[in-house]
């Protein structure tokens, strides 16, 4: 809070715009996601019994005999549309990777610059990157593996009526899904928090500052899981304000880089949250207080006036 009221306020808008700009590029690709709409009602329900359409077998039935025709042009369809999603989700992540470090560079030496911390950590938000977009791929499979069978799990319960194991199974794997996505975050988290600092004040490569990151959370296990649990009630702050900011600004608190701006205190706070609370284990991103002014020489004595 020192460090946010003693470097943006008062409001200087030449600091906060380029702050407001870092901020979205190390957000981007990190938020998002919504609902999708739908009808509300599932093929082969209630409201379709007696209207003449086909039932929830016939359709499953049916759609099976239309891949098997068409099996060559939905798997090609398929490969291009994986394709351009991995590529968009590459590019993202390599923006979101630069931002990671320009941003914590800011905040660490309480400057405010764009070209010069985009240049001096290219090298190292390579490797970031790098296991950013592992990341992302792993999670990305290892939650298609427990999604099919779900699938397959709730079609068995449409076409075979209820019975304990597709149950049991949704339950199982539905559980092991918020498991496996709630140890992806926490990876992430980790990566972006802590690894990353360390990896520009000891320049070092992402996998390195990663395992000294491992060592500084179970060291203080019970603080990462406080600074967890408090970070989830930051965001949840931090959306409700950012909604109402959106709200009072006629929807122009929405726009990216702008949205960042405004709130800027908060995201500033977020950011050097990490870097004190690894001051704290001994690594300290913070530039030193300048030393103290020298006292002047003492002047030799006068000799006392002859009487």
């Amino acid at each position: 809070m020192d460090l946010v009221r003693s470097r943006l306020f008062p409001f200087r808008l030449d600091r906060w715009l380029p702050l407001g700009f870092v901020t979205f590029l190390d957000r981007c690709g990190r938020t998002g996601g919504g609902t999708s709409g739908g009808s509300g009602r599932l093929p082969g329900s209630s409201s379709d019994i007696g209207s003449g359409g086909p039932s929830f077998q016939e359709a499953i039935e049916n759609a099976k005999d239309w891949f098997g025709e068409h099996a060559l042009v939905v798997v090609a369809i398929a490969a291009i549309a994986l394709v351009v999603i991995v590529t968009i989700m590459a590019i993202v992540l390599w923006i979101n990777s630069r931002g990671v470090f320009m941003y914590a560079d800011n905040v660490a030496s309480g400057r405010f610059d764009i070209v010069r911390p985009w240049r001096e950590h290219a090298g190292l938000a390579w490797s970031y990157f790098g296991w950013t977009f592992g990341l992302s791929l792993v999670a990305c499979v290892g939650a298609l593996v427990m999604v099919i069978p779900i699938v397959l799990f709730v079609i068995s319960l449409f076409t075979s009526g209820a019975s304990p194991l597709p149950i049991l199974g949704i339950i199982g794997l539905g559980l092991l899904l918020i498991v496996w996505a709630i140890a992806v975050n926490l990876v992430s988290l980790v990566l972006r928090d802590f690894a990353v600092p360390l990896q520009i004040l000891l320049d070092v490569r992402t996998g390195k500052a990663l395992g000294t990151a491992v060592g500084i959370v179970r060291a203080n296990l019970g603080s990462f899981v406080v600074y967890v649990v408090l970070k989830m009630v930051f965001v949840i702050v931090t959306g409700i304000t950012a909604l109402l900011a959106g709200c009072f600004t006629c929807c122009l608190g929405f726009l990216p880089v702008i949205h960042h701006t405004l709130l800027q205190p908060l995201y500033y706070f977020e950011r050097a949250w990490s870097l004190c609370l690894l001051r704290q284990a001994g690594y300290d991103l913070f530039p030193a207080p300048p030393p103290p002014p020298e006292p002047p020489p003492l002047q030799p004595l006068l000799p006392e006036a002859a009487v």
